[in-house]
């Protein structure tokens, strides 16, 4: 029924035996593709998942199905014979280490043990993640005591933070321009992340408002034809330089008429001399004379230096454009 009125698709006696579940399980239904999933309950502490093979349907299922279903049932199960409420959040971060956030929160740490939150840290190229999980007998006081080690914990981290959950990194920067009661527009101009940097962008939907448009320069000809980067500064410092980056920047932002220009421009290996891969250089411009280049040396292989880059120069800006929104506000309180 769920495939036919969603669907509007015939159900062939192929479609339906994958419909079919045993007898006393309890059905998982569908997100994507058409084979159902089931659970079994063998007791109170034994539960079997089944759900599809196929990668992009199995993690449809286990996210939106298994996960949620799997936290219903945590809340108010007996602990060491209490009852308690718990309450769990995703502190989200880039550009710093596991190791590095360990020692900035340590403090912060300690007295979450005292108040029975729980700190978790799992790292990926480019995204490390603080997970929290606050317990209490009670749910009014399991949500202060989150939110309480929440605001400790990202005043430590500062700009390193960017935001909660499932959040993108472009939805944050979304919220900042949003913050600043104006219409900002950015443009960008990529090499080394090759439009990355564009599509997670324009994965936050509503990012038209403000993204005017991208130029992807990969070789040095396109950022002649298409930038109309001064050759002669290519010769003299090299594609991947503080000035070649600069220049990008401003020619983009030019082009577009943009409030803010970003500019990405490096080595993602392996091809490159071994002590240069990584080498990444970005560059933000801004209204008011706003000007900063960073020099920033990623590990990891090709896919993971794009990532990190397009992480980094993204939450700058956001950092940026969230600066500019609290000194308005300064302003506007003396005011």
């Amino acid at each position: 029924k769920f495939i036919r009125k969603s669907r509007d698709k015939k159900i062939t006696e192929r479609l339906l035996r994958q419909s079919y579940i045993p007898e006393n399980s309890f059905p998982i239904k569908p997100g994507l593709g058409s084979a159902s999933g089931f659970r079994i309950e063998l007791d109170n502490r034994q539960i079997i998942f089944c759900i599809p093979g196929v990668p992009k349907e199995m993690k449809s299922m286990f996210e939106y199905e298994v996960i949620p279903f799997l936290e219903d049932r945590k809340r108010n199960k007996s602990l060491r014979g209490d009852k308690f409420e718990i309450r769990k959040s995703t502190l989200l971060t880039t550009d710093i280490s596991e190791t590095e956030i360990e020692e900035k929160i340590k403090e912060v740490v300690s007295e979450a043990k005292k108040i029975n939150v729980e700190i978790g840290i799992t790292a990926d190229p480019g995204l490390t993640k603080i997970i929290l999980v606050a317990k209490s007998p009670d749910s009014a006081k399991a949500n202060k005591n989150l939110k309480r080690i929440e605001e400790k914990i990202t005043t430590k981290l500062g700009n390193y933070f960017y935001g909660k959950d499932d959040t993108l990194i472009s939805d944050n920067l979304k919220e900042a321009i949003a913050k600043i009661g104006s219409r900002l527009t950015i443009s960008i101009a990529e090499s080394v992340t090759g439009g990355l940097i564009s599509s997670i962008i324009t994965d936050t939907p509503g990012s038209s408002r403000f993204f005017l448009g991208g130029i992807v320069s990969y070789s040095n000809y396109s950022k002649i034809k298409l930038l109309d980067i001064d050759e002669n500064i290519l010769d003299k410092y090299g594609a991947v330089s503080r000035e070649v980056c600069l220049s990008m920047a401003r020619k983009v932002r030019k082009i577009f008429n943009s409030d803010y220009a970003l500019s990405v421009t490096g080595f993602a290996g392996p091809e490159a001399e071994y002590k240069r891969v990584g080498l990444v250089y970005c560059c933000i411009l801004g209204p008011d004379g706003y000007e900063k280049i960073f020099e920033k040396n990623f590990p990891g292989n090709r896919c993971e230096v794009k990532f990190r880059a397009a992480q980094f120069v993204l939450n700058e800006l956001r950092a940026a454009i969230s600066e500019k929104y609290y000194r308005k506000e300064r302003f506007s309180g003396r005011r």
